[in-house]
Parts: structure tokens; C-alpha cells; sequence
């Protein structure tokens, strides 16, 4: 009997050497493409690791892996959707025994994502459905994202790619196919966001139940979002605004020629809104919009239509603004901005926006009268600002209108109105 343990014992411990030595002796490099193979098998797409491999099997299987792409899917105008400095992976050694891969910590290092908007709104991602994904059997306990950067990249667009950067995110994932929850930490248009986010399970045709909460870092409110995302790239659900404080949002983005004064009379007044929100990769609305600033509210609709000519049509009606007591320190900065506009330089057409607009405003109190009914439609196409008819009920009962068009013929505007 002493003799059996004294040779298990010399079993175990060579069992243990040999898990702790085994790994370090080994070149892992001569194993990177079934290595690969199998990060591909999880992800429905092709793997290629170009830099150094290691693993370690103590205290949990790790893998390091350097150099990682992801590849696009065919005809894409990059060939690697992902690509990663550093990929860590860690993986507990019970569920592995099972069969099961629940990924403890998988931590990306620099990663780049380009998501692309070819052949209609899609997005170039990988097929991912939660009966097709390949990954849905993969548990992801932590997700770590640091310094990463994503691309929407649209060939069709004028206004160049969007860039979110300085990615640092954590997500946990039952599954590749959800549902999860994640925070992050990013750049958009240097504008510092933090975000949270919870997703329920892919459904069968690839869309993604979500909610979402989106700041700005050190500014008071929150833009939220509870709706889909579609498999191709489109969106649809609420959208609300809560309690933005606009002039410290604004303050350090605006151009620099706004009106001195503008800015800190919109400190006073806290926004809040709604609306129903609608993207198909081609067209953003917003319907049933209203916002609100105190006494004064504001609804209508928003559709911005993207393309090589971009098209932006608005609709918005405004109860009140009552300049003698709610907005009466924007009185003077409001004056100077509308005197600015003659001397306006020709603004760039270049780009082929349209844009039709419908204002009206019910009610404007004004160092003691009531100005009532005031409307404006007009429209802007390749250079030309057309006023279709602006009209207002003056005090006393009379009645003013206005129309023409604005047009640019050399620096400066040129007005044929009547």
C-alpha cells in the first residue's frame, strides 16, 4: 500500500511538472494557424495571427496572442475588419473540461474595427445570428477593450468616416450571440462620452435588443436609446433626453465667432425631449419629436437623408419664448447672431446639401408685446436660399409677410425679397 502512494504520488507531481514545464518549452509560434483556425471558428470569420503566440496552463489556460486580423467579408474595401496589438485570453479549467469554452477574461489590446456600409446599409460584420453564430456556445465572462478605436467607414458619404477612439470598455456576454452588458469610455469628434449599454439575445433574423445611456464626461444629462438594431445595420426605438445642461454640452464645441452671452444664457434652462427614432443605414428620423426648456416646447420631426447628396428636412413648431423674463438674457447675443447674417460669407455648396425647413413659433413676448403666429418655410439648394413665405401677427393686429430668395453671387449675400 505504501509503495501504491509513494507511485502516485511520483505520478502526480510528474503530471504537475509537466503541465508547468511542457508549456514554456514549446514553441507556440509552429501552432499559430490552429490556433487560429480555432479563433475563426468562434468568430464566422478568418483568423491570421502574425505575431508572437504563448500559452500557460497555470493557474487557468492562458493564451497571448500578438499581431491578430480578423478578416473583412469579400468585395470589403479593407481587408481586415479586426485588427488587435495584443489579445489576451483566459480560460477557467472546469467548464473546459466539460466541453464548454467560457472565455474568464479576454482582454483586446489596440484593437481597430472598420465597419463598412456596402452594397446597401449593412455593416460588414460577420454573420451572427442566434441560431447560426458560431460563437454562441462561447461564454465571455470580461471583455476588456483598451485604447481601441472604431471606423465607420461609407464610401458614399461626403462627410468622410466616423472615428469613435480611445476605447476603454468592459463587457460580459453569456454568449457571442448575447444577451450582455457594458460600460465605455471614448472619443467622438474629441467630444469625451461615456456610455452603459444592456443587450438582450440575438434573434433568429440577427436583431439586437438594447438599451443604452450616453454622457458627456462632466456634464449634467443623458441621452438614452431602447429600441433594435437590425442585423443590416439599421435602427429603430425611443430616444430620450434628459435634463442636458446645453450650455456647458455646447460651450467647449461651438466655432468661436458665436455671440458672446449666447452660450451662458442657455445655462438657465435644463433640456429634455423624446422621439421615436428610425435608421436604415440611408435615412435618420426622428418623429413625434419634442423638447422642452422650461416654459418653452418644441415638436415636430427631423429626417436627414445621407448620400452623395445629403438632404435635411425639419419640421418644428415652438409653443412659446417669452424674451422679457425666461430668455431675456439672450436677447442681446440673438440680436448680434441675426446681424452677423449680412455679412455672411458664401457658404460652401460643395458638399450638395438640400435642406427644407418648416419653423413656427406661437407666441414671442418682447419688451412688452405679443408677437403671435410667426411662420417660416424655405428651402436651400446648390448655393440658393429660398424663402417660400415667412409671416408673423404683429401687436396691435396687423399682419407682416415676407418672401424671396438669398443668393450668392460673389462674397457676399444677395436678397430679392418682397
Amino acid at each position: 500500500m505504501r509503495a501504491f502512494l509513494i507511485g502516485l504520488g511520483i505520478v502526480l507531481v510528474m503530471l504537475v511538472a509537466a503541465v508547468l514545464v511542457i508549456p514554456a518549452l514549446l514553441d507556440w509560434n509552429d501552432h499559430r494557424d490552429w490556433f487560429a483556425a480555432r479563433l475563426g471558428a468562434w468568430t464566422g470569420s478568418t483568423v491570421a495571427i502574425h505575431g508572437d503566440l504563448s500559452v500557460r496552463t497555470l493557474p487557468a489556460p492562458a493564451l497571448v496572442a500578438e499581431d491578430v486580423h480578423i478578416a473583412s467579408r469579400p468585395g470589403a474595401a479593407h481587408d481586415d475588419l479586426l485588427t488587435v496589438g495584443t489579445l489576451r485570453v483566459t480560460v477557467p479549467w472546469l467548464p473546459l473540461l466539460g466541453g464548454e469554452i467560457a472565455v474568464e477574461r479576454l482582454t483586446l489590446v489596440e484593437p481597430r474595427l472598420i465597419l463598412e456600409r456596402r452594397d446597401g446599409p449593412g455593416l460588414g460584420l460577420p454573420a451572427l445570428t442566434a441560431t447560426g453564430a458560431a460563437g454562441a456556445g462561447v461564454r465571455l465572462a470580461d471583455l476588456r477593450i483598451e485604447n481601441g478605436t472604431l471606423i465607420r467607414h461609407d464610401p458614399e458619404s461626403e462627410a468622410g468616416d466616423l472615428r469613435l477612439q480611445r476605447i476603454f470598455a468592459a463587457v460580459s456576454a453569456e454568449s457571442l450571440a448575447g444577451p450582455f452588458a457594458a460600460t465605455a469610455e471614448f472619443l467622438a469628434a474629441d467630444i469625451p462620452l461615456r456610455m452603459e449599454a444592456r443587450g438582450g439575445r440575438l434573434s433568429p433574423a440577427g436583431a439586437l435588443p438594447l438599451n443604452l445611456r450616453l454622457a458627456i464626461d462632466g456634464v449634467d444629462g443623458t441621452l438614452r436609446f431602447a429600441g433594435l438594431l437590425e442585423a443590416d445595420g439599421g435602427a429603430q426605438g425611443d430616444l430620450r433626453l434628459e435634463n442636458l445642461d446645453p450650455a456647458a454640452a455646447l460651450a467647449p464645441h461651438v466655432p468661436d465667432p458665436v455671440p458672446p452671452g449666447l452660450l451662458p444664457a442657455l445655462g438657465g434652462h435644463r433640456l429634455n425631449g423624446r422621439s421615436n427614432l428610425a435608421y436604415d443605414g440611408g435615412q435618420l428620423s426622428l418623429s413625434d419629436l419634442s423638447l422642452d426648456a422650461g416654459e418653452t416646447r418644441a415638436a415636430g420631426t427631423v429626417t436627414w437623408r445621407l448620400g452623395d447628396r445629403a438632404a435635411l428636412e425639419a419640421d418644428l413648431t415652438v409653443n412659446r419664448v417669452d424674451f422679457d423674463a425666461d430668455w431675456a438674457a439672450a436677447r442681446g447675443p440673438i440680436a448680434r447672431a441675426l446681424a452677423g447674417l449680412s455679412q455672411a460669407r458664401q457658404p460652401d455648396a460643395e458638399g450638395g446639401l438640400t435642406a427644407r425647413l418648416g419653423f413656427g413659433v406661437d407666441a414671442v413676448r418682447i419688451n412688452q408685446g405679443l408677437v403671435r403666429n410667426i411662420r417660416l418655410r424655405s428651402g436651400w439648394a446648390d448655393g440658393l436660399l429660398t424663402l417660400e413665405r415667412a409671416s408673423a401677427e404683429l401687436p396691435g393686429g396687423s399682419a407682416a409677410a415676407l418672401a424671396g430668395t438669398v443668393a450668392w453671387s460673389g462674397a457676399l449675400p444677395e436678397a430679392d425679397l418682397r
